[in-house]
């Protein structure tokens, strides 16, 4: 980014208006289908938006950080499988579809710049435009939980203090 002291930064919120700050996108799909998309935005400020499928309703759990070198601001997502509904249960497809995209706003005498890793022609939320990401293999096995949980409760319930025993096995 030649023009890094002038980087757009305005949106502070979360699920803020965040495409009309400086900042990069990230869609998958996890299914290969390019049916519906999880997108996830960080700006230049650092402000987050997801979406699932163009929605803004339901945040998910993810963490991004963006940080700065000369020339250039960086930014590093962090979106953890269940953030994409993948579970023992619901296993994605060895290969995804997705794609990385960057949003430079008007400044300086500069017009705005949209780019992609696939080009869309268009709309970036374009599932057909997204690239092929293959060779992805999860382990599903990290994700199986089996808890046992054993409660003793008192033979009789008594006005104040009664006690119960919980194991988790």
């Amino acid at each position: 980014d030649s023009d890094l002291a002038n980087a757009i930064r305005q949106v502070t919120e979360r699920d803020g208006p965040v495409w009309s700050d400086d900042c990069v996108e990230v869609f998958l799909d996890a299914t290969g289908k390019r049916e519906g998309f999880y997108h996830f935005t960080v700006t230049a400020g650092g402000a987050m938006a997801d979406e699932l499928n163009g929605s803004l309703e339901g945040d998910r759990y993810w963490q991004a950080a963006v940080s700065e070198k000369p020339g250039a601001w960086c930014a590093e997502l962090c979106i953890p499988f269940s953030a994409l509904d993948i579970t023992a249960g619901n296993v994605p497809a060895a290969t995804w579809a997705g794609n990385f995209c960057r949003e430079y706003q008007a400044r300086g005498g500069i017009g705005q710049e949209l780019s992609c890793w696939s080009p869309t022609m268009g709309s970036f939320h374009n599932t057909r435009g997204f690239g092929t990401l293959a060779g992805i293999q999860v382990d599903p096995n990290p994700y199986v939980c089996n808890p046992q949980i054993e409660i003793k409760t008192p033979e009789r319930w008594y006005v104040g203090a009664n006690q119960v025993t919980a194991r988790l096995r």
